[in-house]
């Protein structure tokens, strides 16, 4: 990133200025070629390519319906939708701004809207925490029944992919973040 040293602050955009928009990032994931953040209270992500960031730079690409967390792969861009049960995925290959989703991970499409209490293999319920590697994601689900870590094979990716493992945890409080 042109002659930034590790400790400067940089703002990008305009985060809750007064009078202009509010944002509320939520979670952030960085790769060879972006950086992205996920704003919670415009349900967005907003990604930079790292080559063009400068201070009050606007992103590169804003793709919109997510909630909590973002992660990524060499493939894949995975988004949290915490209010509806469900990761987000979208093809690399094909980002634009105002892309909509290529797949649905934890929920059969992107058409299914409907709350669940407690996760399950096929069925996220809040997913607020993504890692992904190239051929794993984790979700932290801190649902208030069964706070869970899911473990998906991305190698062969569609919508309503099942978890390979789930795996029940216990969080003291209330989880609100991911790993």
């Amino acid at each position: 990133m042109r002659g930034i040293e590790p400790d400067e602050l940089i703002i990008l955009g305009e985060w809750g200025f007064p009078g202009g928009d509010h944002r509320e990032p939520a979670g952030i994931d960085v790769d060879d070629e972006y950086l992205y953040v996920s704003d919670r209270y415009n349900r967005e992500a907003l990604i930079w390519r790292k080559s063009n960031i400068e201070e009050g730079a606007p992103p590169d690409y804003v793709l919109k319906l997510c909630g909590y967390d973002v992660a990524s792969n060499d493939r894949y861009i995975f988004l949290g939708d915490d209010q509806w049960g469900r990761v987000l995925v979208f093809d690399k290959g094909k980002l634009r701004s105002g892309a909509e989703p290529d797949f649905v991970i934890g929920r059969g499409g992107i058409k299914d809207e409907f709350i669940i209490q407690v996760p399950s293999r096929r069925l996220l319920a809040v997913p607020r925490g993504l890692y992904a590697t190239e051929d794993l994601l984790l979700v932290a689900d801190k649902n208030f029944y069964l706070p869970s870590i899911l473990i998906y094979n991305v190698t062969e990716m569609r919508s309503g992919l099942e978890a390979e493992a789930l795996i029940g945890v216990f969080w003291p409080r209330n989880p609100k973040y991911g790993f």
